[in-house]
């Protein structure tokens, strides 16, 4: 039985893998997340800005993915933790994620960002 449990979650991020984020699922809401970022920053800001140009970092995997119970009972929301490796960087990230219109979607994240070595 206990060997099962840890075969369980190794293969899983969370305890009832139906209810939390799978890693794909995660990366695509990360994307999103991007994508949201750049589009408020252009529709924030005033017409009479130069010319100016945002680039995303593209991030190469994310990896230690796991996910806590629900935040509410019958809720299909929950905070994760992962890590975020970029070429030069790594991001240590906290975030709530929430099942919105048939995809996870990050309401909210905390990070803290290092250099890679």
């Amino acid at each position: 039985m206990t060997i099962a449990l840890f075969i369980l979650a190794a293969v899983s991020p969370c305890a009832a893998p139906t209810l939390c984020p799978s890693r794909q699922e995660l990366v695509e809401a990360l994307r999103a997340q991007v994508d949201d970022r750049i589009s408020a920053y252009y529709k924030n800001r005033s017409s009479d800005d130069d010319l100016v140009m945002v680039m995303a970092k593209k991030f190469m995997g994310v990896s230690d993915m796991v996910c806590g119970d629900a935040l509410s009972p019958g809720s299909r929301s929950m905070n994760c933790k992962y890590t975020v490796r970029y070429r030069s960087d790594i991001a240590y990230e906290v975030a709530t994620l929430s099942w919105q219109d048939g995809k996870w979607v990050i309401t909210e994240t905390h990070d803290v960002w290092r250099k890679r070595r």
